[in-house]
């Protein structure tokens, strides 16, 4: 369901962008959904209790919590670029470029984000 939940943004957008595949400004728009998506599961995970004794094995780990705001602090500054190089001129390369890099910090920090259910990274 996680995945779904981040990857569906994507999927649509990529249905916006015509016969030519998804134009750069309709991929940033599914980035932006899913960054909302991702930092509504890294905020479940900051806010379930730490992990200690007796915690049980639904606990968040403050190592974990620690990289999940690296890589959202990452991913949002990456889709902020991509947009500003988007409204500049959606299609030159340092809009692919900047959307690539955007796609590739999101990635990373859905990876960083541990399953809730489970307490630990997938």
């Amino acid at each position: 369901m996680r995945q779904l939940l981040l990857i569906a943004p994507l999927l649509l957008s990529a249905c916006a962008g015509g016969q030519g595949g998804p134009s750069n400004k309709s991929i940033v728009l599914g980035l932006e959904s899913s960054l909302t998506g991702a930092d509504i599961l890294a905020k479940q995970y900051v806010n379930m209790p730490r992990c200690g004794a007796g915690n049980g094995p639904v606990c968040s780990d403050p190592t974990v919590i620690a990289q999940i705001k690296q890589a959202a602090s990452t991913a949002y500054s990456a889709v902020t670029a991509a947009q500003s190089a988007v409204d500049a001129d959606p299609n030159s390369a340092a809009s692919a470029t900047a959307v690539a890099a955007a796609t590739s910090a999101l990635s990373a920090l859905e990876k960083t984000i541990p399953q809730a259910t489970k307490g630990t990274a997938p």
